[in-house]
């Protein structure tokens, strides 16, 4: 690997290119959702050249990150689905140093500062890398593009210099993630398969030397009930010396209640126009706030901007009220999905055994439902849908009790399970299907798994619940995606109540479904996704578009 300070003439030109189209598209994003109260939309901004008449996209991630893939698709949505920020980057060492000492590179400190406008969150995060061995360091800084994110820039230093980098797809990154996989023997690295990345080459790194890197975005917070939810993932990526500082700073407004967090302490600190909040992460683990919305999110909104002479842009936002005890609920076909397969064992198990007996307490008297546990077999608590009487939730939780780790992971047999027996008519059919997503039996390729569920799940809809560190969110995201739902996602140390109870919350008030967007009086254009996902009680959904007339 060349030592280079500089990256070719042509890279520079393609990333001052790529970095107008994207202060651009952040500009116009910006303009718009600024004056709206409610609902959450997520955009990505596309790496790939776009078509000059198109508002540029991302190809990034998924929904958790719900792609469209390709430099031409004009417009992605995303259901809110708690997007998770991922916060460190490392450096991979790629030419090993001669002799027996090997160099040894950890991350020093890093420094995450949030600013809240509104619904847009503006990221930046610092980090200091230093070489404590006794040779020469020389590399790659890989940093994990956060899907459904506007990408500013990126600086690495060298001393007084300004190192360039290179924004790859989440295609082009997918080869440097499994050249990674196959030298290191480190399977996690295929959790960040969907994402894409930055990659710049690091000046070699003498012993006791340190390098600074620094990267901007924006991303859109999503909805929890009444509430903002940021989540921040901590990544165990390199080898870190000091816990990451993170910082949130918010307008003190009355449109603001208190943060709070399920995970970490805080520290909340009101000066002036501004609120202060300090994350206490020495404990670890992926970061979740909550900042309450005094004012609740209710509403339909429509938003256009038609440059002169051009197509227009609109944004549509629909944000139903959060459920209430006197919302009128519909008969429910509830069937829940449990991994328990050998790389459940431990923490994780006990948690999907709790959201299990969790979900198993919200079924009304109306509703039905189905248990089953996989592995590299599936094993239903009974064949087919039963009633939600006393007896038979009585003897769920007995199946429940005597679940066990082990066995592989054969995802596509699980999916198969479920559709193979669709809701009765005049029932909402749901799935919950928790995962630590690492098929291992079976077809694993996600795209064909996501694809199979979506051609034979009829009129069921998909909610993962992903668990663990090292979840494969990408096969998560899609199939929710997929299946007209969503995704949630529990670290291995945190409580799962809480997650399980806004999604359980919510799936017993559906509010709107089978939706479509009517093009009248104008023509619309390269509006995404063609198939609107359903929306509950307590959730908002985002419609981007193009429009011409």
């Amino acid at each position: 690997m060349s030592s280079s300070s500089a990256a070719p003439p042509a890279i520079n030109d393609d990333i001052r290119t790529r970095s107008n189209e994207l202060n651009s598209a952040n500009a116009f994003l910006e303009s718009v959702l600024a004056s709206v109260q409610g609902g959450v939309a997520v955009v990505d901004v596309c790496n790939s050249p776009p078509q000059p008449h198109l508002l540029p996209v991302s190809n990034t991630g998924g929904p958790m990150r719900r792609m469209l893939r390709g430099a031409a698709a004009p417009l992605a949505l995303f259901l809110t689905t708690a997007p998770m920020l991922h916060a460190q980057g490392w450096i991979e060492i790629e030419r090993p140093p001669a002799g027996p000492v090997a160099a040894q590179v950890v991350r020093s400190a890093s420094v995450v500062r949030v600013t809240l406008d509104g619904r847009i969150a503006r990221i930046e995060v610092e980090e200091r890398f230093r070489n404590t061995g006794a040779s020469v360091a020389e590399g790659s800084y890989l940093y994990p593009l956060p899907g459904e994110a506007v990408f500013q820039n990126f600086s690495l230093w060298a001393g007084d210099h300004e190192l360039r980098g290179e924004v790859m797809t989440a295609e082009q990154a997918r080869g440097i993630y499994e050249e990674i996989v196959r030298r290191r023997k480190d399977p996690a690295l295929l959790t960040l398969a969907g994402h894409g990345l930055v990659r710049a080459q690091v000046f070699p790194i003498e012993p006791g030397e340190t390098r600074r890197v620094v990267l901007r975005y924006t991303q859109l917070l999503d909805r929890a009930g009444d509430a903002l939810r940021l989540r921040y993932a901590m990544g165990n990526r390199g080898r870190t010396t000091d816990p990451a500082a993170i910082t949130v700073t918010l307008p003190a407004s009355r449109e603001f209640g208190s943060p709070y967090s399920p995970t970490h302490p805080i520290k909340t600190r009101r000066t002036g126009d501004r609120t202060d909040v300090s994350v206490d992460a020495t404990s670890g683990g992926d970061v979740e706030l909550f900042i309450p919305l005094t004012g609740g999110l209710v509403g339909t909104t429509v938003i256009s901007h038609a440059p002169g002479g051009e197509d227009g842009y609109y944004m549509l936002l629909l944000a139903p009220p959060a459920a209430s005890t006197s919302a009128v609920t519909l008969p429910r076909d509830l069937t829940l999905v449990v991994d328990v397969s050998g790389s459940m064992s431990g923490a994780k198990l006990a948690q999907a055994r709790t959201a299990l007996v969790q979900a198993l307490g919200t079924l009304g008297t109306g509703d039905r439902f189905r248990l089953i546990a996989f592995s590299s077999a599936v094993r239903p608590f009974r064949n087919g849908f039963v009633p939600a009487s006393a007896e038979n939730v009585a003897a769920a939780r007995a199946f429940v009790d005597r679940l066990a780790a082990d066995g592989g992971t054969n995802i596509a047999a699980a999916l198969d399970a479920v559709l193979d027996t669709p809701p009765a008519e005049g029932r909402l059919g749901l799935v919950v299907f928790m995962t630590d997503g690492v098929p291992s039996v079976g077809e694993q390729a996600p795209d064909r798994l996501a694809d199979r569920a979506a051609a034979r799940r009829g009129d069921t809809r998909i909610f993962t619940v992903g668990v663990g560190h090292d979840v494969n969110t990408y096969l998560l995201d899609r199939l929710s995606a997929e299946g007209h739902g969503s995704a949630a996602y529990v670290a291995p140390d945190a409580g799962v109540e809480l997650t399980m109870a806004s999604l359980l919350g919510k799936l017993r008030f559906p509010a709107l479904v089978n939706l479509h967007v009517v093009s009248a009086p104008v023509r619309l254009l390269d509006n995404a996704p063609a198939t609107l996902p359903d929306l509950f009680l307590g959730e908002d959904l985002v419609i981007l578009g193009r429009y011409h007339g």
